[in-house]
C-alpha cells in the first residue's frame, strides 16, 4: 500500500547506521546472522543476511545463498530480528507540529516529530487532520522533506477531510480540520483541487468522534454514496487513494460500497460490528486502522475481523 524506505530496524543503532549509508563513496553493508522478516508472506528466514549498496538494500536471504560483496563493512547482529520499516498511518496534525516557516521545518519540530520516529524504526509517516490552509503550503513542504532524503521517513499527504458542509462533522467539531461539500460536484471539484495541491491521499470524514452519543439524525447529514463515489472515481482517476473515517456500521457501509481504499477509524464504536460489515470490508479488501481504545464491544470484534481474513492498519 505504501512504498516503504529501505531501511530496516534490528537496533536503534542499527537502523542509525542504515540511515546514514546514503552515500556512493560509501562501502556495502551487509547485515548477517539475523532473522529476517521479510513480510512478503514467506516465513522469516533464520541466518539471515541483508546487503546494502548505495542506500539501497540488494540482496535479502540466507547466508548460504548471498553473495557478500568484496570490501564491504560487515555487522553480525547477533541473532536478532531483522524487520522492515514500519509504517504509523495515522500522524495527525503533523503539518502543524512541524511549525512551517516559509516551507522550511523547525528544527526541534524536526528532531520530534520526524528523526525520533525513523530511529524508533518508523519509515513512513501518513500525515492527517490539517487545516484547508495548512494545505496551500503542501508544494513547498513537499520539497523540503525531499531534500532530507533518508533522513526522515517518507510522508504520505492525506491533510484536510471533506465533510459534508451542512453535518455536525463540518459545522460544529472539525470546522478547522475538513472542507466541506454539499454536492457531488462539489465533492469532484474539492478532491481535485486537493490532488492538484499535492495530496497523495484525498482523506474524508463521515461522522466524527464527539458525536458517537447522538442519533442518526443529530449526526447527520454526512456525505452521501453518490457524493463518496465521486470522490473516488476523481481521486481513482489519477491513481489516489481515498481513506477516511466512518464511526458507525451505516456510513461503513456505504464507504465501502462507493469503493474507498481505506477506512482510518474502527467502524463500529457503539455497538457490536455487524457480521454483515465484516464480510463487506473483508469481501472488499478494505483495511482498517486500528488507532481506537479496545474495549466492549471492540474487543470481540478485533478478533472477529481478523479471523475472517480482515487487515488492520497501525497508526497512532
Amino acid at each position: 500500500m505504501f512504498r516503504l524506505k529501505t531501511t530496516v530496524l534490528v537496533t536503534v543503532i542499527l537502523l542509525f547506521l542504515l540511515t546514514s549509508c546514503g552515500s556512493g563513496a560509501s562501502p556495502p553493508l551487509v547485515l548477517r546472522n539475523g532473522l529476517v522478516v521479510t513480510a512478503a508472506g514467506a516465513d522469516p528466514i533464520p541466518d539471515g543476511v541483508i546487503v546494502i549498496e548505495n542506500g539501497l538494500i540488494t540482496a535479502v536471504g540466507p547466508e548460504s545463498s548471498v553473495t557478500i560483496p568484496d570490501g564491504a563493512r560487515i555487522i553480525d547482529v547477533e541473532g536478532r530480528t531483522i524487520l522492515p520499516g514500519l509504517i504509523d498511518a495515522r500522524a495527525s496534525d503533523l503539518l502543524g507540529r512541524l511549525q512551517l516557516e516559509d516551507g522550511q521545518i523547525d528544527d526541534v519540530a524536526m528532531k520530534i516529530y520526524l528523526v525520533a520516529p525513523l530511529k524508533t524504526g518508523v519509515t513512513t509517516l501518513r500525515a492527517t487532520g490539517w487545516t484547508w490552509d495548512e494545505m496551500q503550503e503542501t508544494p513547498e513542504l513537499k520539497k523540503t522533506l525531499e531534500d532530507q532524503g533518508n533522513a526522515i521517513p517518507t510522508v504520505i499527504l492525506a491533510g484536510v477531510s471533506l465533510a459534508h458542509s451542512e453535518g455536525p462533522a463540518y459545522l460544529k467539531y472539525y470546522s478547522h480540520q475538513t472542507v466541506g461539500v454539499g454536492t457531488v460536484e462539489e465533492a469532484r471539484q474539492k478532491t481535485e483541487e486537493l490532488i492538484d495541491l499535492g495530496a497523495d491521499q484525498v482523506n474524508f470524514l463521515m461522522s466524527s468522534g464527539p458525536s458517537l452519543n447522538e442519533t442518526l439524525e443529530e449526526r447527520s447529514p454526512v456525505l452521501s454514496l453518490e457524493m463518496l463515489q465521486a470522490i473516488v472515481e476523481t481521486a481513482h482517476a489519477q491513481d489516489v487513494m481515498v481513506v477516511g473515517q466512518a464511526l458507525f456500521p451505516e456510513e461503513a457501509l456505504v464507504a465501502i460500497n462507493a469503493g474507498v481504499d481505506e477506512l482510518t477509524g474502527w467502524p463500529s464504536l457503539t455497538e457490536p460490528m455487524p457480521e454483515e460489515l465484516i464480510q463487506a470490508l473483508v469481501s472488499n479488501s478494505v483495511p482498517v486502522l486500528s488507532g481506537f481504545r479496545v474495549g466492549q464491544p471492540q474487543e470481540g470484534d478485533v478478533r472477529r475481523f481478523l479471523d475472517a481474513g480482515g487487515t488492520l492498519v497501525f497508526g497512532t
